[in-house]
């Protein structure tokens, strides 16, 4: 979820990411096809500014969760794409900020 608690953020076998609307679960929008394998991990940074997802090829994606007012910010993560995309050997399970947002 986000930090906010306001949205879900789920991902899965369909390569995309869905934002869902918290605590009523209405969708938000979705990013397709974000990764080219099924997406086996998520995680939102402590100050809600970045979200990581990760596949099982390997594949580990940086993107820009909000926009500069601190707002969720479908439309720029989908036009933009991710901040960086890091690539690792096997499938990633789990993924984790540090306390302090710098890995």
């Amino acid at each position: 979820t986000s930090v906010d608690q306001t949205t879900l953020i789920s991902a899965g076998d369909d390569r995309s990411l869905w934002f869902w609307s918290l605590p009523d679960g209405a969708p938000l929008g979705r990013l397709d096809n974000a990764h080219s394998t099924p997406v086996r991990a998520l995680e939102v940074s402590r100050d809600g500014s970045t979200l990581v997802s990760a596949d099982s090829a390997g594949s580990i994606k940086l993107w820009a969760l909000t926009d500069s007012a601190g707002e969720l910010n479908l439309a720029g993560m989908a036009s933009a794409g991710p901040r960086a995309v890091l690539e690792a050997e096997g499938t990633i399970n789990d993924l984790l900020f540090t306390r302090d947002n710098t890995t």
